[in-house]
């Protein structure tokens, strides 16, 4: 569950889930939430991400700046994860995930705002009582 959380000059979003990999997959829909407010794709491919950072905190900025490079870049929208996985190994938080999207259909879909970056602003992830969240901004 994530819900969108207005900042001067930035956009943020309020993400909870039951698990931290629930909070990473909503969290990226909740980036796409901000991005497109219609999504219509041409085809459908899946694509493998692995990526490895020194804390959560990282590995969830790499994990929605590589979204939002793929939709800046070439306009490639994240369809569903069919699968992700994050794991500790030698001190450093490791993420693997299978995921499917495709090209944006420009007649079929509508953007919303423009991410610069999301960044680290009062960024801190947090489990308490079973639930994980996190704040987390993204430059406009």
């Amino acid at each position: 569950m994530f819900t969108i959380v207005p900042h001067t000059a930035d956009m943020g979003l309020s993400v909870t889930a039951s698990s931290k990999e629930e909070l990473f997959v909503d969290a990226v829909f909740g980036l796409r939430s901000l991005l497109l407010s219609k999504i219509s794709l041409q085809n459908s491919e899946s694509i493998k991400i692995q990526l490895e950072a020194i804390s959560l905190e990282d590995l969830l900025v790499q994990w929605l700046s590589e979204f939002n490079f793929l939709f800046e870049t070439g306009y490639w929208v994240l369809g569903k994860i069919d699968d992700l996985t994050i794991k500790v190994s030698k001190g450093l938080f490791q993420l693997n995930a299978n995921v499917s999207g495709g090209l944006l259909e420009p007649a079929g879909s509508e953007i919303e705002l423009e991410i610069k970056a999301v960044t680290h602003h009062d960024l801190k992830i947090e489990q308490s009582t079973g639930l994980w969240s996190v704040k987390i901004f993204f430059d406009l």
